[in-house]
């Protein structure tokens, strides 16, 4: 399971990307946004798949899914991510222009003089897709990962 896209590149474990939720979501969203990735991955929802497509959907779970969601929950570790999450967005704002964007809602994020309304429109339009189909889970994740680092860039 990697990512080569967004700040997934910079050997960044982008968890809000993970989870599909902004990198201002409070604990309630994460928890709400966790709560319907578990159910739609829980091998119980996935009634005409493959043991294959359930197997892959138990990994996604276990080794993506649950360590992000740990990660953004628990007060330690949540507070070191912060502050490298910020690290990260002010070296990307040095480079800004430079950015390896692949992604149009990326790409248009960098350009917009509206660049909360633009990042909250794309995330979710993201983040509704994310989990819809296995095969996609990657590249979707790593599109929010780019879009993530685009917003990052423009704000830090």
């Amino acid at each position: 399971m990697n990512i080569e896209q967004g700040l997934f590149k910079f050997d960044f474990t982008d968890c809000h990307a993970i989870l599909g939720v902004a990198l201002d979501a409070d604990s309630k969203q994460i928890r709400k946004r966790y709560l319907k990735i578990a159910r739609k991955l829980h091998p119980d929802s996935l009634g005409g798949a493959t043991a294959e497509e359930k197997q892959q959907a138990s990994e996604l779970l276990s080794k993506m899914v649950n360590p992000a969601y740990e990660k953004l929950t628990q007060d330690k570790a949540a507070t070191e991510y912060k502050i490298v999450l910020k690290m990260q967005g002010e070296k990307l704002k040095q480079q800004a222009n430079s950015l390896p964007l692949e992604s149009d809602s990326a790409k248009a994020l960098v350009k917009t003089s509206n660049v909360e309304a633009a990042y909250s429109s794309s995330l979710k339009s993201l983040a509704d897709a994310q989990y819809q189909s296995l095969a996609d889970v990657l590249s979707v994740t790593g599109q929010i990962s780019e879009l993530n680092m685009a917003y990052l860039a423009r704000t830090a």
